[in-house]
This record gives structure tokens, C-alpha cells and sequence, in this order.
């Protein structure tokens, strides 16, 4: 369903919509100037700035190392000296290949 869209000075107002106000006859170009004006003399101190808890959580996340090197290091040097594949990893690995099998199928 296509609604009626009319352009009315830079706003675009759907169909139906009704524009009241003292500020009907003003240009929302002049109007947001105006805005401007008397929001700027009326600002005390300096600016701040507040982060949503989401871009908190962000940033630790992008901020901090996402590999853990000494897991890394540990795991390559098991690789190296030959350690690393055992009967108990095997077995470990093969019953998650078949857990993540029965939860696709059922």
C-alpha cells in the first residue's frame, strides 16, 4: 500500500497529516536556525558526551586482544611436539560431531 506523500517547504508529510503550531509559516530552514540561536546561549559548562551501555559494551569487546595468545602458544606447541591429538580429544570430538547431528535431525 503506497502512501500519499506531499513535500511541504524541505518536509515531507504523509497524507492525512495535519501541520499546526505557531510555526506553520515559518520555513523549517529559518525555523531550525531560530532553534539553533536560542539552544546556543543557553548551554552552561562544558559539552559532555554520554555512551549508551550497548557502545560501552562495544568497546571493551573491540578494545580488548581477541585471541588469547597463551592459549595459542600452548595449543601450537602441543601441535609442535606432537601431544596434542590424544584418544581422550578424539573422543571428545567425535561426541559433539554427534550431538550437533542429533540436534539437526531431531
Amino acid at each position: 500500500m503506497a502512501d500519499f506523500i506531499a513535500n511541504v517547504g524541505s518536509e515531507r508529510i504523509a497524507h492525512g497529516s495535519r501541520v499546526s503550531g505557531p510555526n506553520t509559516g515559518i520555513s523549517s530552514h529559518k525555523y531550525r536556525a531560530d532553534q539553533a540561536e536560542s539552544t546556543a546561549g543557553s548551554r552552561t559548562g562544558p559539552d559532555r558526551v554520554e555512551l549508551s551501555l550497548e557502545a560501552r559494551m562495544l568497546r571493551v569487546l573491540t578494545e580488548g586482544d581477541p585471541v588469547r595468545r597463551d592459549l595459542v602458544d600452548r595449543v601450537k606447541e602441543q601441535i609442535a611436539s606432537g601431544e596434542y591429538m590424544n584418544k581422550e580429544k578424539l573422543d571428545i570430538a567425535v561426541e559433539r560431531m554427534i550431538e550437533d547431528v542429533r540436534e539437526e535431525l531431531f
